[in-house]
């Protein structure tokens, strides 16, 4: 392993959601892994509501049969 490499880990680590999970569990992994790393924290919080449905807006990019 290179010792000057390393991974930067991005998210909302304080999130009570999913995607919180997701980004804290990749920080145990590179603990346990012992790969260095730097945490990128996001503040702002994620969009919890869509005014079009993710769907809809797939259908008018791919035309779904």
């Amino acid at each position: 392993m290179n010792p000057n490499l390393g991974m930067n880990i991005a998210g909302y680590i304080n999130g009570e959601f999913g995607i919180g999970e997701g980004v804290r569990a990749n920080i145990r992994a590179a603990e346990a892994a012992g790969i260095p790393f730097a945490i990128n924290n996001f503040t702002r919080s994620p969009p919890t509501a869509r005014k079009t449905p993710p769907i809809k807006i797939l259908a008018k990019i791919i035309p779904i049969p």
